[in-house]
């Protein structure tokens, strides 16, 4: 996707692949073979690069998660499935739109993590979230802290809609209310053809608004973790070197 395709072209991802092809392929093949995690093989550099690599990755496939809400959201007639197991139009829009905020929401804690791994930390998972990191001594008013900083507050609004929705399952959005407005009951069905090509066409430019927020939001997110993993490149290196001087003691 075309979000993603530039994080895998990114000079951070360039870097990071061309220090592991010098080894990853061939641990992955023998750690197979002897029935270990290839990611626990090698020298401590070697095992730091990889790790790098695939939470890089992993970062990367989030994102891709992200991308595939727009999709689902631009649907212009619900399946049938749907409304026949229940679940309504308006609960088909809300999902996704709370899904949405989730996602911005989770890859924000998992940069968190991606930063605690690169700097190497060592923050306890369960105490890892982007306070703990900008507070963190080690990456304080750096460029990545800085980008950091700014990739969280950007999307506080959403942060705290998440809360919501995670932590008092009700959230009551303008977007799903200005939709829920368009959609007829099924009492008006039998409306004059003008009329209901009326509600349609209003539903779709409710949803097209939301699917632009969606666009936008998804965009943003690429860019600062884009901004955020050039930042990254010296304090990889560093780290990666200082853990290969230390082999060859």
């Amino acid at each position: 996707m075309e979000l993603t395709s530039k994080l895998n072209r990114s000079k951070f991802f360039i870097e990071l692949f061309t220090i592991n092809q010098k080894f990853t392929f061939e641990q992955v093949m023998t750690a197979a073979k002897q029935g270990i995690d290839h990611l626990e093989y090698g020298s401590e550099s070697q095992k730091y690069a990889k790790k790098t690599l695939y939470g890089f990755i992993d970062l990367i496939t989030s994102i891709e998660g992200l991308e595939e809400t727009p999709i689902f959201f631009s649907i212009n007639k619900i399946p049938s499935y749907f409304t026949k197991k229940g679940i309504s139009e308006i609960n088909y829009y809300k999902y996704h739109l709370e899904n949405h905020y989730i996602k911005i929401s989770s890859i924000l804690d998992y940069t968190s993590h991606f930063i605690n791994l690169v700097y190497s930390l060592g923050i306890p998972p369960r105490k890892c979230n982007p306070w703990s990191i900008l507070e963190n001594l080690n990456v304080k008013g750096t460029l990545v802290g800085n980008s950091f900083n700014a990739f969280n507050k950007h999307f506080e609004n959403i942060k705290q809609n998440r809360n919501i929705i995670i932590h008092k399952g009700k959230y009551e959005s303008e977007e799903i209310k200005s939709i829920d407005s368009t959609i007829m009951s099924s009492n008006l069905i039998k409306m004059d053809k003008i009329l209901i090509d009326w509600f349609n066409e209003r539903r779709q430019k409710e949803v097209q608004k939301v699917i632009e927020m969606f666009h936008q939001n998804n965009k943003a997110v690429s860019d600062h973790i884009l901004n955020l993993s050039d930042n990254l490149v010296n304090p990889f290196i560093n780290r990666y070197n200082y853990l290969k001087t230390l082999e060859t003691e």
